[in-house]
């Protein structure tokens, strides 16, 4: 089908949006000590379905920081955003800690319309 993409991709999109929040935004896992609040966004599947026009867009989003209410206050900023696009919430875990401080991850699914790269049902 001419002028249709064979695959398409909300991340850059995504990075850029969340980039708005007071947060380092990337797409790399922490490798070492956190400088602060952190937001890794991730594209976790990229699926064709049935129907040659349509591929499904899946992402998890993990929040970092040193205190639980700023992870649950960038968590909240973070679901605004994704849901304003379009995405919809699809897993949000319970509150954690680990060895970078506290994180939760949430993700985000939805189709999307290759000619005009809008998301569907």
């Amino acid at each position: 089908m001419s002028g249709v993409p064979s695959m398409v991709s909300a991340s850059e999109q995504l990075l850029e949006l969340l980039r708005t929040l007071e947060a380092t935004v990337t797409e790399q896992w922490p490798r070492r000590e956190l400088d602060g609040p952190t937001i890794v966004v991730q594209e976790i599947g990229n699926r064709q379905t049935d129907n040659p026009l349509v591929d499904e867009l899946s992402y998890q989003v993990d929040v970092w920081a040193g205190e639980a209410d700023t992870v649950r206050q960038l968590v909240g900023q973070a679901d605004d955003l994704l849901t304003e696009t379009g995405f919809r919430r699809t897993l949000l875990t319970s509150l954690t800690a680990d060895g970078f401080g506290r994180r939760q991850t949430a993700r985000y699914s939805r189709k999307v319309d290759k000619r005009t790269l809008r998301l569907v049902d």
